[in-house]
């Protein structure tokens, strides 16, 4: 059959009723329940055998969406956030949804062109990992007031109506460093994200409390700010870290990319390699061959 075919070519083809045709094929799918399932299952033959695809834009125009989900990721992304696009696109895909993946251009720019961009093509939903010093409030009371769905994942910004997915960084860093004070380790230095940052300063705090609670009023650890979350600003304190007099035992990085950057930036052997803590969050541990 040449040219389109439409669910009223399978109706002819078949010798049966458009709008039993259209309860099977339709968009939502919803009625397709009220046919038999001979007539459901020699429909669903013929519209392959003929080569039907659903017009995907009516559809789109009749259920008043577009089937996409979109998605504001960091720049340079590590590759933790790849491996969580995949299963986000295997799941959307299930679902009958298709994911529009974006990249912020630069750190420090936020994600309003990212977000104007995916509004443009009327997605039906926001993911944003956001840009916690960067981001303005607007563009998202701006997307809550439409209506539009936003979930922020892995980084919460206080005070914007969204849902929120990530690890409770307060309690995971305070595990951690109990963890660590129960290996024995009293030479401890804490290396910090941005001072400003909602993540790091739970982290932060998260940790001190977990030292508090075993350690007492013994001396507390050293904090050393990195001022950011990159590799480069992990390397850049290595030498910091290491120069501490007496040098500690143990160095807990406030993320991975910290935590890699103290590697690569630093010229001693260490004990073993990296130890997540019992949350699996982005807290790491290098122990030092130290005395």
């Amino acid at each position: 059959m040449p040219g389109n075919v439409t669910q009223r070519d399978i109706a002819e083809h078949l010798g049966i009723s458009y709008l039993t045709v259209n309860r099977v094929l339709s968009a939502s799918g919803k009625s397709s329940g009220k046919v038999g399932h001979a007539t459901r299952g020699r429909i669903l033959d013929a519209a392959q055998l003929l080569g039907y695809r659903r017009n995907i834009h009516a559809s789109n125009l009749v259920l008043q969406r577009t089937s996409t989900i979109g998605v504001v990721w960091p720049h340079h992304a590590l590759s933790y956030y790849q491996d969580v696009v995949s299963a986000l696109e295997r799941k959307a895909r299930e679902s009958g949804y298709q994911v529009v993946l974006t990249h912020r251009a630069s750190p420090g720019t936020g994600s309003r062109a990212e977000v104007e961009f995916l509004l443009d093509r009327r997605v039906d939903g926001l993911i944003v990992a956001p840009d916690q010093q960067a981001e303005e409030a607007e563009t998202f009371q701006v997307l809550a007031q439409a209506g539009t769905p936003v979930l922020l994942f892995n980084s919460f910004i206080p005070g914007i109506p969204c849902h929120y997915l990530g690890t409770d960084s307060r309690r995971g860093s305070n595990d951690l460093a109990r963890h660590i004070l129960e290996l024995g380790h009293r030479r401890v230095t804490f290396v910090a994200g941005p001072e400003n940052d909602y993540t790091s300063r739970s982290r932060r705090e998260g940790f001190l409390d977990g030292i508090r609670m075993i350690a007492g009023d013994e001396p507390g650890p050293n904090i050393v700010s990195a001022g950011g979350f990159d590799v480069e600003d992990g390397r850049r304190v290595a030498e910091e870290v290491l120069a501490m007099p007496p040098r500690p035992t143990a160095v807990i990085a406030a993320n991975d990319a910290l935590a890699i950057g103290l590697f690569l930036g630093s010229n001693v052997s260490f004990r073993s390699g990296c130890f997540s803590s019992t949350l699996s969050l982005h807290l790491r541990v290098a122990s030092f061959l130290g005395r």
